[in-house]
């Protein structure tokens, strides 16, 4: 396939490589540089988990079975973003968000508090938020959805899954962003102080893309490449390919590496983000799995991984001195006790 025209290569030089975390003057919203204290996420009664307090890390590894509520941690981050941010909220994600057989529900994180109390009848819920001992909010949800008319949090969640990142939070309502857009010029309106509608826009556009391709070149041994009014390649030194037609790990990586960037960007921004990666392992052999770990440790904003995955989980244990932390979610409860070998006993035991 000819080569198409690098729209990047031609500023490449004299941009840090991944290596080398680019310096932001927001390292985000869940724990500070300096000394400041790392801050703590409490729930009780929320989905499966009946009472937990985490202290986020700048990464923090989440581990256990399917349906011990791992997800759900970040779930309860979703919601109190959405609610703090006036983004519109289902009221069955309230009335369902309050643990099977509980009557309240409790989020806490900074200085705020999500208390909700679902009826007997499981159809409507009512909620209570508070800042301190300043109630902000109180109101009855019955069906339907509705907001909180609140507007006093910057911090957003972007929620890495298959193929897209979902964006909540700081008056962004469940947008989408598919592994195309992130890789295009689209993903200018998140980044740009104009919302994309401007000539630094394309400027935003190409730094953002250098950082990307750093990310997934340090992986994959590959870059990606989108010459204006052309399709997207995917080149690994010596071939061409069709994006569409690459392997689903080297589209993983492209779009966590994007989420990543986007982030740092947003942080830039004045916003607070936070990264959640579901299923972190999912279509990665171990050595890509390593490598967009070693990433992660670069990044200056939070980042939440939910894995199944002992090794991920090993490997936040040895960061623990630059601050990952690592828990084990099962039976409704969260620990940061790994010392019992059955934790880990039926991964060992099918490895054998």
């Amino acid at each position: 396939m000819q080569k198409p025209t690098n729209l990047y290569g031609q500023i490449k030089d004299g941009i840090k490589p991944v290596g080398d975390a680019p310096a932001q003057e927001n390292r985000g919203a869940l724990v500070g540089s300096g000394g400041q204290t790392p801050l703590k996420l409490v729930l009780e009664n929320i989905g499966p988990i009946k009472s937990a307090e985490i202290e986020l890390g700048r990464v923090t590894v989440l581990y256990g079975p399917n349906a011990a509520g791992k997800t759900f941690i970040a779930k309860s981050l979703k919601l109190m973003f959405s609610l703090l941010g006036d983004i519109r909220i289902g009221c069955d994600k309230l009335i369902e968000g309050v643990r099977y057989g509980a009557d309240v529900g409790r989020i806490a994180f900074k200085d705020y508090v999500v208390e909700i109390t679902r009826a007997g009848d499981y159809k409507k819920a009512d909620m209570v938020i508070k800042k301190g001992g300043e109630v902000l909010y109180s109101g009855e949800c019955t069906g339907g959805y509705f907001s909180t008319g609140l507007n006093v949090a910057n911090d957003v969640i972007l929620w890495v899954g298959g193929g897209a990142v979902n964006i909540y939070g700081a008056g962004i309502d469940d947008y989408a962003i598919t592994e195309d857009h992130l890789l295009s010029p689209y993903v200018t309106r998140f980044i740009s102080k104009c919302g994309g509608d401007c000539a630094q826009a394309t400027g935003d556009y190409v730094t953002y893309m250098i950082r990307v391709n750093d990310i997934i070149e340090s992986v994959t041994n590959g870059r990606i490449e989108y010459p204006p009014g052309e399709l997207m390649y995917f080149f690994d030194g010596e071939h061409y390919y069709y994006f569409d037609a690459v392997s689903l790990g080297i589209k993983r990586v492209a779009v966590m590496a994007g989420a990543i960037v986007l982030a740092e960007k947003m942080a830039a921004l004045g916003k607070e983000p936070v990264v959640f990666i579901e299923n972190i392992e999912d279509t990665l052999h171990v050595d890509y799995l390593k490598a967009i770990l070693d990433v992660i440790s670069t990044t200056n904003v939070p980042v939440i991984i939910e894995t199944h995955s002992g090794f991920v989980l090993r490997y936040a244990v040895a960061k623990e001195t630059e601050g990952w932390r690592a828990y084990v979610v099962q039976d409704g409860a969260v620990t940061s006790d790994l010392t019992k070998v059955e934790t880990f006993k039926h991964e060992v035991d099918l490895l054998k």
